[in-house]
């Protein structure tokens, strides 16, 4: 049996323009990793993901379905 693979994410924050996707490629490219972007809103559950952070009061147990969802999708 193999070693098990290590997953890191790393999550990167801040304001509309604030260069984050730029930063994440910077960081992605340093590091030799690959860059995903999640969610993918191109994906099914990408747009019902987008629907519903739309919505008021989102629901946070659909939302954690679908983030989990889209994840898997971006695997495949």
């Amino acid at each position: 049996m193999g070693t098990p693979m290590t997953i890191k994410i790393i999550c990167i924050e801040g304001i509309d323009g604030a260069g984050k996707k730029t930063q994440a490629k910077l960081l992605a490219s340093h590091l030799k990793a690959p860059y995903i972007e999640v969610p993918n809103y191109n994906s099914l559950s990408g747009q019902k993901i987008k629907k519903e952070l739309r919505k008021e009061n989102p629901d946070r147990a659909l939302l954690t379905t679908l983030f989990r969802e889209n994840r898997l999708e971006i695997q495949e």
